[in-house]
């Protein structure tokens, strides 16, 4: 299973499923190269060194942990494009440091699921026009 093959409405049973079959690599990447993130942020994301991360080969399929992350990551990045129009805006906005996030940028809070939470909480906020 694939990234952009895993329908996030879907049944949670069948996102847990294809977590555990494990997402490619490359098919990571294009998430990564889509959110513009550098290596580095990618890394934190997936909770690996920069040296790992680069070390992947193109053909390697992530394990649980790291196919959970890009899941959820794919999920933010779909809800964030419909929130805000399209792919550059949203791009930009994870970079833009958010008063509610005690000046930092929403792209810092991917390291945890807590962090996509708080994530997708702002998101439905500025989505309902509630200022966040």
């Amino acid at each position: 299973m694939v990234a952009y093959e895993v329908n996030i409405n879907s049944n949670p049973l069948s996102i847990i499923e294809s977590a555990r079959k494990g997402i490619s690599f490359s098919k990571a990447l294009e998430l990564a190269d889509k959110m513009s993130l550098s290596q580095l942020e990618f890394a934190n994301i997936l909770h690996i060194s920069l040296r790992t991360l680069q070390r992947y080969e193109v053909s390697k399929i992530l394990d649980a942990d790291e196919s959970s992350k890009i899941i959820q990551l794919q999920s933010i990045n779909n809800r964030g494009v419909q929130v805000f129009g399209d792919q550059k805006s949203f791009n930009q906005w994870l970079r833009t440091t958010i008063i509610s996030l005690s000046n930092k940028t929403p792209i810092q809070y991917f390291d945890t699921p807590f962090g996509f939470q708080l994530i997708s909480q702002i998101l439905g906020r500025i989505e309902h026009g509630i200022f966040a």
